[in-house]
């Protein structure tokens, strides 16, 4: 099974935290507003979502990637 991230628990990131395991993924991090985006934080997934704000998910995806996931 996958090992997700969701990034941003606003309404979407609610719902893929629902919908994952009948998707396949085991969801290991959830990230919120006040959360920063770490390999810690993200606690090994291998894919992350992203749902937050247009400013912010520019520096979440680049902090995800620096994580290796």
């Amino acid at each position: 099974m996958p090992k997700l991230a969701i990034i941003g628990l606003g309404k979407m990131g609610r719902l893929i935290d629902q919908l994952s395991h009948d998707r396949g993924f085991e969801v290991v991090a959830r990230l919120g507003r006040n959360d920063s985006v770490t390999a810690d934080s993200l606690c090994g997934a291998e894919v992350a979502v992203e749902f937050t704000t247009a400013a912010s998910a520019p520096a979440n995806v680049r902090a995800a990637i620096d994580a290796g996931c």
